[in-house]
Parts: C-alpha cells; sequence; structure tokens
C-alpha cells in the first residue's frame, strides 16, 4: 500500500507514472487523483504484477515507479542500484538463505515500525551501553521506557511523509481478495518480518530483563494482533502477544522457525 500510494500521490511518483497506465481512475499528472478509488486502483495495480496468481516476469512494466513483489528482501539481495525494478526473474522471490545472510550480517539493530517507541527504547538503552556518553538517550530511557501510566510515552513522534493523502492505520480490514494478492507477492518478506519480529521481541524480554520493569506493555500488543496476525498464519504460536507472553516464560520460544 505504502509504494502503490507513493506511486499514486507523491509528486515524484505522479511525475513517474503521469506518462504511463498507472491504474489511477484514468486521470493524469495534471488532475488531482482520487482518493474515493483507491482500493480500485490498488488491485488492478497488483493485478498488474500477478500472472497465475504469482509473481512474474511477464509484467515487467512497472509504471516507471516501484515493482512490488518482495520489495524489502529484495533490496537486501539485489546486485543493481536501483532495488524498486526487477530485472531478473530471481528477483521476484529472492533466495530466503540469502536474504537471512544479510539480514544478520549487516543490522546491528532494526527498529519495526508497529512498535517505533518499543524500538527507540532497545536503540538508546544499547548507545548507553557503549563508551560514548549519550544522557539525552538515557534520560528517555529512565523516562519513557515504561508502563507505567504516570510516565510512559505519550507524546506523538515526528513523522515524515512523502504524501498526505490515503495513509491506513489498519490493513487487516482491507478485502480478502486484497490480501490474497498481497500474500502472494510478499511470500519472502513475510519471513523476513517474522524473523525481524522474533529477534525485536527477544531483545525486549532482554532489556525488561535489565530495567527491572514492563517496555512493552499489554495494550500496545493488543492493538497489533489483527495487523500482525498475517505474520503467523500456519505457525504454532497464534499472535504477537503470544510470542511475547512465552519469550518472558521460557526465554525464548523452543522452536526457532527459520
Amino acid at each position: 500500500w505504502s509504494l502503490f500510494t507513493q506511486c499514486k500521490y507523491s509528486p515524484w511518483g505522479r511525475e513517474q507514472t503521469d506518462p504511463t497506465d498507472f491504474p489511477n481512475d484514468n486521470q493524469k499528472h495534471s488532475t488531482r487523483p482520487n482518493p474515493e478509488t483507491d482500493e480500485a486502483d490498488f488491485e488492478a495495480w497488483l493485478d498488474h504484477f500477478l500472472f497465475d496468481g504469482k509473481p512474474s516476469m511477464e509484467r515487467t512494466n512497472m509504471y516507471r515507479c516501484y515493482h512490488p513483489s518482495n520489495y524489502q528482501s529484495r533490496s537486501f539481495t539485489t546486485h543493481h542500484y536501483k532495488a524498486r525494478q526487477v530485472i531478473h526473474e530471481t528477483e521476484l522471490l529472492p533466495i530466503w538463505e540469502d536474504v537471512r545472510a544479510r539480514y544478520w550480517n549487516n543490522f546491528e539493530w532494526v527498529g519495526l515500525a508497529e512498535f517505533f517507541h518499543e524500538s527507540k527504547c532497545l536503540l538508546f538503552y544499547r548507545l548507553s551501553l557503549g563508551p560514548t556518553l549519550y544522557p539525552w538517550a538515557d534520560e528517555y530511557v529512565a523516562q519513557h521506557c515504561t508502563c507505567s501510566p504516570l510516565s510512559r510515552h505519550t507524546k506523538p513522534d515526528d513523522t515524515v511523509v512523502h504524501h498526505k493523502e490515503s495513509h491506513r492505520e489498519t490493513f487487516s480490514n482491507m478485502r480478502p481478495e486484497l490480501l490474497q494478492r498481497i500474500e502472494a507477492l510478499t511470500k519472502v518478506d513475510v519471513r523476513l518480518y517474522h524473523m525481524a519480529l522474533y529477534q525485536f521481541l527477544r531483545e525486549i524480554v532482554w532489556l525488561e530483563s535489565r530495567l527491572g520493569r514492563r517496555v512493552l506493555c499489554d495494550d500496545v500488543l493488543e492493538r497489533n494482533e489483527d495487523e500482525l496476525a498475517y505474520v503467523f498464519k500456519g505457525d504454532p504460536t497464534s499472535s504477537v502477544a503470544d510470542l511475547y507472553h512465552k519469550m518472558k516464560t521460557i526465554g525464548e520460544p523452543a522452536v526457532v522457525y527459520y
């Protein structure tokens, strides 16, 4: 959705897609895009990159914008500088072993948008363990990384956006046929996110043990239950809350699924 709306609404995306037949309610760059047709346009955009229900090189026209097939994992493993493009068929479904190796070999810390505040707590605490002093990081962890209602972080974080239109709060309430198309285009990305989520929760449990208090609060877990249900499809762990509490109880899940 983010890639699609970037192509449809951002100044750069509109300039890129204007000479093409990008699904935009038949509107061109000189006309303001119509948010009322977003889901229909999104469906047409997804269908464009699928052939017989699978990502296919039959669909090499990206409307001069983004190819959505496993975009996140593709950016880890591509050998050309424009990850938004697909040049070789192997890029449609990146090899999982390569994606996993790039993840573990190149990232000291990974934050998750759904747990933005908690990710900051992890980063700031880890900064405090190094040789350089960061008083502002120590202060943030001490004052805001808690579930106590008296000192919880409630101030909205600054958000950088490329366009103002059609930002969704939830995606789990999309039509099932749209979710099926998204699933077909993100099979490797879902594995990558599952791995990142697993590692994030492990580090949160570690942080909470160091601080002696909860950092990841029940209402935050509950807020993300439906949105992250797709990650646990076919998984013995039924939800993000179940996985977190299992880690709290036994240290980490008995089985690693990677």
